[in-house]
């Protein structure tokens, strides 16, 4: 960090920027003491200009946000969808970097707010195949914020793309916010008992982000298509043997519809959560804690250690509202809460609250919708 002491005004605006309270105003002008990250964030404030920063090697200074999407035989992947949305809140453009096959339709992409789509040609999803050619494109186009979905591939190729590209990653990501330059990247921690807001030193800031914690949105439109094409054979080291597609079943991600339950629920009234449940043809959720106290299995756990959601109809019985629960289901449509206890923080997001014995208010509901 450089600092020009002839034009400084000791105004302070570079201290009040600074989001790691490491500046503070000495008699010639600001100090920094330790724990700078290099973010740029006072010299963008600065009205005189009288802090820079030399370039770092592997420093860049981007713009706009890309998302690299994921694309398989069904198409693309909805959490490509959902970070595009996001991107477009984060930045003024964005770029979606997408490997896959001659002839894939790139329509979607464009329909959810996409400005350019730039189209590695390439058949393989052998994630050492596709880091070296993924990283010459983001080095070319050197974006600011790198964002991947956190499914299994793009758990997978992040990592090495990360490293690759010799900047950070945080992985996991629950929620996003441009503060400046930066971007604030916040994920559990400590079994999601801590929420930990991270700012990377380098660019581009790159984080890998669960699907279902954004909406996805259509806004219509058309963009730019670069296609590009790799130079010479390109070769797995990995070899696929064979594989196996095991049976799943319909998970609470997959639902429309989800009546979840919380400590607050009796067993009578769990029963009748159930028997809701499957009148409404969604499923049966709940919080961490009746996971834990043995009523229900891990699987139906909604939640930062559990399973993030986004149906049409969430319905939270006898659940407080803890933050932990709430960024798991915050992106459902409609939110309807029933709860004893007016103060309960859910209600802050529910759509309707209805203040009342779940054992009464599940039972009525059942009646009316058996009568109908």
């Amino acid at each position: 960090m450089r600092i020009d002491h002839l034009r400084c005004t000791r105004c302070g605006a570079c201290v009040e920027a600074c989001i790691f309270s490491v500046i503070t105003l000495g008699e010639r002008g600001p100090e920094v003491g330790d724990g700078c990250t290099r973010c740029g964030a006072c010299a963008e404030a600065c009205p005189e200009g009288a802090i820079s920063f030399p370039t770092v090697k592997g420093e860049v200074k981007g713009v706009g946000t890309m998302v690299v999407g994921e694309c398989d035989g069904d198409g693309f992947k909805e959490v490509t969808f959902e970070l595009i949305t996001k991107a477009r809140e984060l930045s003024g453009r964005v770029d979606v970097l997408v490997a896959a096959p001659e002839g894939t339709c790139l329509d979607e992409l464009f329909a959810h707010g996409a400005d350019r789509v730039l189209h590695l040609v390439i058949g393989s999803r052998a994630v050492d195949v596709l880091v070296p050619e993924l990283r010459k494109v983001i080095e070319g186009e050197a974006p600011s914020v790198l964002l991947i979905g956190a499914s299994p591939w793009g758990r997978e190729l992040a990592p090495g793309l990360a490293s690759s590209l010799g900047v950070g990653l945080t992985a996991d990501c629950t929620a996003l916010e441009m503060e400046g330059r930066r971007l604030l990247q916040t994920r559990p921690a400590f079994g999601g008992d801590v929420m930990a807001t991270i700012v990377s030193v380098r660019e581009p800031q790159m984080a890998t982000v669960r699907p279902h914690v954004f909406a996805a949105e259509r806004t219509g439109g058309r963009g730019e298509v670069i296609r590009m094409t790799p130079e010479g054979e390109l070769r797995s080291a990995i070899e696929v043997i064979s594989e196996t597609v095991a049976e799943r079943g319909r998970g609470i991600e997959d639902a429309d519809i989800l009546v979840s339950v919380g400590m607050g629920v009796g067993r009578e009234a769990l029963s009748l959560a159930g028997e809701l449940a499957s009148l409404l043809g969604g499923e049966l959720a709940c919080s961490r804690a009746v996971v834990e106290a043995g009523r229900l299995p891990h699987s139906r756990q909604v939640g930062q250690s559990g399973r993030t959601v986004a149906p049409k109809l969430y319905i939270a019985v006898g659940i407080s509202g803890a933050v932990q629960h709430l960024v798991g289901m915050r992106s459902s449509r409609r939110i309807l809460v029933v709860n004893t206890d007016p103060g309960a923080p859910i209600h802050r997001v529910a759509d309707l609250g209805v203040i009342g014995d779940a054992e009464k208010v599940l039972g009525e509901l059942i009646s009316r919708l058996r009568s109908q």
